[in-house]
């Protein structure tokens, strides 16, 4: 018999601190994302001091 597990979990991550994580994995730095998605670094900054939430539309914009 196979069970289906899935764990789930509600524990709330700071966006800046999942960004940090992911672009350390990633091996890159906050200033070359900063480059790629063409917006000024201190836009994203903002996400990663957590002075500022993500709504799609406030990096993007």
């Amino acid at each position: 018999m196979m069970t289906d597990n899935h764990v789930y979990s509600d524990l709330a991550i700071p966006p800046g601190e999942y960004l940090e994580e992911v672009l350390s994995e990633l091996g890159m730095t906050k200033q070359e994302l900063a480059s790629r998605m063409n917006r000024p670094a201190v836009k994203l900054n903002a996400i990663y001091k957590a002075k500022s939430h993500y709504r799609g539309y406030s990096v993007a914009a």
